[in-house]
């Protein structure tokens, strides 16, 4: 399984700069309904929260990783974020977060998603490679460092 295989071009979104980490996912859940009209946006930005009320998906080294379950979703759907100023996200160390991964997963793919999260998360542990995520000017850029470390970690 590849980070590749998931990740939407369209769903990339470089150097946003939200309030906070409510705004974030309201305005990450916008997007992605945009781009999936059969995902109710109010629906999915409940599910992000609740998810977030239960444990911050803020998994140190400037990431997070929050996710959910979509039922009207056939498919799993990563969006990528990259707040170079950081936003407070209740992170495990107590550091701002500069870069998301957004994953939703239908109800019959939690093997999937569960797989997603770990090959995310070994991605992730350079920290050149989180620096370069960070540093990037363009959506483009943030795709070509991820393809490239999706391809080191096979």
């Amino acid at each position: 399984m590849k980070l590749a295989d998931f990740i939407d071009e369209g769903l990339i979104c470089c150097n946003i700069k939200p309030e906070s980490k409510s705004i974030l996912l309201e305005n990450l859940s916008k997007r992605i309904c945009q781009k999936y009209s059969e995902i109710n946006e109010t629906s999915l930005l409940e599910n992000l929260l609740k998810r977030e009320e239960e444990n911050s998906t803020g998994i140190g080294n400037s990431i997070a990783i929050p996710h959910c379950i979509e039922e009207k979703i056939n498919k799993t759907i990563c969006l990528i974020a990259q707040i170079p100023d950081g936003v407070d996200f209740d992170a495990m160390d107590d550091k701002k977060v500069k870069i998301v991964f957004l994953l939703i997963s239908p109800p019959l793919r939690m093997s999937e998603h569960i797989r997603l999260l770990a090959r995310i998360t070994r991605i992730i542990k350079d920290r050149n490679v989180v620096t370069s995520l960070i540093d990037s000017k363009t959506n483009q850029e943030i795709l070509n460092i991820l393809l490239q470390e999706d391809g080191r970690h096979v």
